[in-house]
């Protein structure tokens, strides 16, 4: 019996060394997982900016509003034509109610400076008759001292004493009139304040009103954004809050595709290699170059700015390349899979 069992082991351990070589379908199936299925890819422009939307506070003296989410008023379609300078988006402004306010702020101040002004006028032209009349008086007192040899030695003291009061008095009015001008210069100063910052509060308002437009920095083409969390591009029924990138905009109507590199698989491809890039449901292949890769790992939920993805923790290395320029139907903001590698150029 033992020498049965040895034959038969003999026998198995001699077919398992004749057994033929794997095929190469079945070796390429040990290749990674991302290389097999495509990794997700986004199209973009090819040469574009961000632009994101902008800080909704508010500080306008009273009126003060920290914060909160941009709601769209307009916003152009996508793939239009702007001219530099154009509106591209408008966003609500709460802060209207703030402009009758700061107008009549401004009114308010004119008319309190105008009439103060005409008050301390009024004033001044007061102490300047008195001043004319307390000089007459001087020189009618000092005429009155020169009669000294008609008059008693009382008399002429009298006149000595006179004069010198009313010399007095018209130096006393003259530090009137001195201290009088001061006071219409610092109220002078006091409403210029008062208007500087009432018309700074419209200068600002001006610039908050200005920043809740969005304009076209050249000629180029609009690509609205994707939305962080409904996996579409931007309407204008959303609200967003500040900062978040709104749209792209492109000088023209290439288009890119960008793409995530799982860090694990991260040396498979590099810049000038060939890739193939798919719609989800395989209806379309493209095949493109690399042309760019970022070498800095960020979290994909960072990249998609969308957290509540299943693989929103997972880093990954950002691929560029632009896509040829027949590709009917494909635009920026569409979802794609790019393969790379060993399945690179193959259709799906």
């Amino acid at each position: 019996m033992r020498y049965v069992l040895l034959t038969l082991f003999f026998l198995q351990g001699c077919g398992t060394q004749a057994s033929p070589p794997a095929p190469e379908e079945t070796r390429k199936s040990t290749t990674s997982p991302a290389m097999l299925q495509g990794v997700e890819g986004l199209v973009v422009p090819a040469e574009a900016v961000n632009m994101r939307g902008p800080s909704s506070s508010v500080y306008l003296g009273a009126y003060t509003k920290r914060g909160g989410w941009n709601q769209f008023e307009s916003l152009v379609s996508d793939g239009a034509l702007i001219k530099e300078g154009e509106i591209i988006a408008r966003f609500k402004f709460e802060a209207k109610g703030a402009l009758p306010q700061i107008q009549q702020r401004i009114k308010t101040v004119a008319a309190e400076r105008e009439k103060r002004l005409l008050e301390l006028e009024a004033v001044l032209r007061t102490l300047e008759t008195a001043r004319a009349k307390y000089d007459l008086d001087a020189e009618a007192a000092r005429l009155d001292t020169l009669r000294k040899a008609v008059v008693s030695k009382r008399e002429q003291k009298l006149a000595e004493i006179n004069y010198a009061l009313a010399k007095f008095e018209s130096r006393a009015i003259r530090k009137r009139i001195k201290a009088h001008r001061v006071t219409i210069q610092a109220a002078e100063a006091w409403f210029a304040k008062r208007k500087s910052y009432a018309d700074d509060l419209l200068r600002r308002y001006r610039k908050y009103e200005a920043n809740r437009e969005m304009r076209a920095p050249f000629d180029g083409v609009v690509r609205h954004g994707r939305h962080p969390w409904h996996r579409r591009k931007i309407l204008k029924s959303d609200g967003l809050p500040p900062g978040h990138a709104i749209l792209s905009f492109a000088r023209d109507q290439r288009i890119a595709v960008q793409f995530f590199i799982p860090e694990a698989t991260s040396g498979v491809v590099k810049v000038g290699d060939t890739i193939s890039v798919t719609t989800p449901t395989g209806d379309a292949n493209w095949t493109t170059t690399v042309k760019k890769i970022d070498f800095f790992p960020q979290e994909l939920g960072f990249i998609r700015k969308n957290d509540e993805l299943p693989n929103a923790r997972e880093k990954v290395y950002v691929g560029f390349a632009e896509l040829p320029a027949e590709t009917a139907g494909l635009i920026a903001g569409n979802e794609v899979r790019v393969l790379y590698g060993d399945r690179a150029g193959e259709p799906r």
